[in-house]
């Protein structure tokens, strides 16, 4: 989450930025990146977008992910971000390349 908050603030999109916010998961017992409310402050949660994310993905392929903008990012830091199971965010998609 924090990775996408750099990425988005790097190309203007802060209001989407804004909505990533450092709080307290009860989930988790923690401090955490999450997306929250632009109005009320309120963590939407983690599972919430995965889940959206990956029905998005199954359902239409890439394709049915909305393009926030495209940031300059070089390879390797790109391939850790995807790859890397410590920091990577969304598992394998049922009947996506996998």
């Amino acid at each position: 989450m924090n990775a996408a908050a750099v990425l988005l603030t790097r190309i203007g999109r802060t209001d989407i930025a804004g909505t990533i916010r450092r709080v307290y998961s009860k989930t988790a017992q923690a401090m955490v990146d999450a997306v929250c409310c632009p109005v009320c402050g309120g963590m939407q949660g983690n599972y919430f977008v995965g889940e959206e994310t990956r029905n998005r993905v199954s359902g239409h392929g890439m394709a049915g992910l909305d393009t926030l903008g495209l940031v300059p990012c070089r390879t390797s830091q790109w391939q850790h971000l995807v790859h890397d199971p410590s920091v990577a965010w969304m598992g394998p998609v049922p009947g996506f390349g996998n």
